[in-house]
C-alpha cells in the first residue's frame, strides 16, 4: 500500500470514529477538516521544534 493510500486510510478511520463519538458532524466540509488536521500538524511540529531548541539552549 503506498504512502498516500495509508494516509487517506487513517484520516478517514479518524473522520467516521469522531462522526460516531459525536466530535464532529457528518456534513463536515472537507476544507474545513483538511484545515484543521494541518492546523494540529503544525502545532506538533512547532512543539517538538521549540522543545529540541530547549534542549539546546
Amino acid at each position: 500500500m503506498s504512502i498516500r493510500k495509508h494516509i487517506k486510510a487513517a484520516i478517514k478511520s479518524l473522520v467516521l470514529r469522531a462522526i460516531d463519538s459525536g466530535d464532529i458532524r457528518a456534513e463536515l466540509e472537507r476544507l474545513h477538516l483538511l484545515s484543521a488536521l494541518v492546523g494540529v500538524s503544525n502545532v506538533a511540529s512547532f512543539s517538538r521544534l521549540a522543545a529540541k531548541r530547549e534542549a539546546t539552549d
